[in-house]
């Protein structure tokens, strides 16, 4: 097991993947994907978003650095006995033709890609004229970025994702990684997870890999000062939803159109 490998820890994420795939789910609708479609999941961990667009008929592709992520959506994908093609590969370095790809769907996967603009110029590259690119990432004021300051800030050997929201999860960013001919349109979305503070700042104490490398680094004392952090934190963003309250996350939601 590499190092990144360990970082994201594929097998103990699927705990998190599952109470944020309500929004793997609204991007898959965003792009009104049909039968007719290509579609091309990039940094897709394990699998949300590719198989949801599998469920409505299309041919999908999911990619992944990591090689762990591959295998857990492979497995998900043979319980579930559905057809996507899962494979290893660098979302800055694609291995696909040009315009290979009808849709181009990332949920905040890309967004973490080491080379950032070659990652944009290659999604750019496998996507259809006619095409779209559908993502949606951590914006700088989401939760999820101060959850992962939060971290950071306990040790870090967890990542601070200020920059890289800066890039990804606002329009302003998007079109100095894209370039000005792409059209571009944006929104902040708000996801109201399925859990209480209390529920989803121990899902992530316990199964989220930058939390897990924080307890690797600090020891296991560590894990019950993430718990309380982070459950401080949820608390200030709970709100109500129409099945309940929940913690409310915001993400940027972005269509791309190449031409």
């Amino acid at each position: 097991m590499n190092d990144h490998d360990a970082y994201w820890s594929a097998y103990h994420y699927q705990a998190v993947a599952d109470k944020l795939s309500g929004i793997s789910r609204h991007l898959v609708q965003e792009a009104d994907i049909t039968s007719r479609h290509r579609v091309l999941d990039v940094a897709c961990a394990t699998g949300n978003a590719a198989i949801y667009a599998a469920q409505r008929g299309a041919v999908v592709t999911g990619l992944d650095f990591d090689p762990m992520m591959v295998r857990a959506a492979g497995q998900r994908r043979d319980r579930l006995r559905m057809s996507v093609r899962f494979q290893q590969g660098d979302a800055a370095e694609m291995q696909f033709a040009d315009a290979s790809f009808d849709r181009v769907l990332s949920t905040y996967g890309s967004m973490f890609a080491p080379q950032a603009e070659a990652a944009a110029t290659e999604m750019l590259r496998v996507c259809h004229p006619d095409g779209m690119i559908v993502m949606a990432n951590w914006n700088p004021e989401s939760v999820i970025t101060a959850m992962f300051q939060t971290l950071h800030e306990l040790h870090p050997a967890a990542e601070s994702i200020r920059r890289i929201a800066r890039m990804w999860g606002t329009a302003t960013g998007l079109r100095r990684l894209f370039g000005p001919t792409p059209r571009i349109h944006t929104n902040i979305c708000h996801y109201h997870v399925p859990a209480t503070a209390d529920e989803l700042a121990s899902i992530f104490a316990d199964h989220f890999g930058p939390a897990l490398r924080v307890v690797e680094e600090l020891g296991e004392s560590a894990r019950e000062q993430i718990r309380e952090k982070l459950l401080h934190l949820f608390t200030q963003h709970t709100a109500a939803a129409p099945d309940g309250n929940g913690v409310c996350v915001d993400y940027l939601y972005a269509k791309i159109s190449p031409a």
